[in-house]
């Protein structure tokens, strides 16, 4: 059984109101990642790194992981601001 692992990690803060945040994490070699909708670039090593403009508000970010072969799917969601 194959098991796609996704983690989630803020890599710096934004407060509400102000500009962006970058959301890294890791994925199993060859899995899709999309953030908020868009797909998101992972390295062969499995990382993968994005910046999000925060609005005025709470900004929610979703994450989703999809492995290579399609049969597993992973998602995690953030809140900032």
């Amino acid at each position: 059984m194959y098991f796609s692992r996704t983690n989630v990690s803020m890599i710096s803060t934004v407060s509400t109101g102000s500009g962006n945040v970058q959301i890294s994490g890791t994925a199993a070699r060859g899995d899709k990642v999309t953030v908020n909708g868009a797909p998101v670039a992972v390295r062969p090593d499995g990382t993968w790194s994005v910046r999000v403009s925060a609005s005025h508000g709470p900004t929610v970010v979703n994450v989703v992981t999809v492995s290579a072969d399609g049969s597993s799917r992973s998602s995690s969601s953030v809140t900032v601001g």
